[in-house]
């Protein structure tokens, strides 16, 4: 009896209904999600048109537009390079003005030095030609301050 029910005919058989059956539920499936899809494929299509009906005189406004924008471009390019040389224009400056500070902080300093080196010195002989000295070599030293300064800005150093 095991034999007849593991025969090969009837093991066909099963498996052709079970084909059949997913085939059938499969065409079921496919009978339903069409009747949507062609509610849904009309309205695109509707939607596709009103689109397709406005395209013309968007590219119109696209033309005018592009013809007006263009010279605009090039302006903002000039411009742009306007603003990056003002830019430039402007660290230079605020380098230069942090370079003067620099420099009459250090005239500051030094004058403070030599105002407390007169004191130290004057009752002392020889003081005079002492601050003569000091301050000649203070002068050199400032005018050699300022030309490295300019050579620096300059780009030489």
């Amino acid at each position: 009896m095991i034999d007849a029910i593991l025969s090969t005919e009837v093991i066909a058989v099963i498996l052709i209904v079970g084909a059949l059956a997913m085939a059938v539920r499969s065409l079921l499936f496919f009978a339903r999600e069409s009747s949507q899809m062609g509610s849904r494929l009309q309205k695109l299509e509707r939607d596709l048109g009103i689109l397709r009906d406005g395209i013309s005189e968007k590219k119109g406004i696209v033309t005018e537009l592009t013809s007006i924008v263009d010279p605009l471009k090039a302006k903002e390019r000039r411009l742009r390079t306007y603003y990056e040389d003002l830019k430039a224009l402007e660290m230079h400056h605020e380098r230069a003005s942090a370079e003067a500070e620099e420099i009459q902080r250090l005239e500051k300093e030094k004058r403070m030095k030599r105002k407390n080196d007169l004191r130290l010195s004057y009752p002392g002989a020889g003081s005079l030609s002492k601050l003569k000295k000091s301050l000649d070599e203070e002068e050199a030293q400032k005018q050699e301050e300022q030309k490295r300064i300019q050579r620096k800005k300059m780009g030489f150093d």
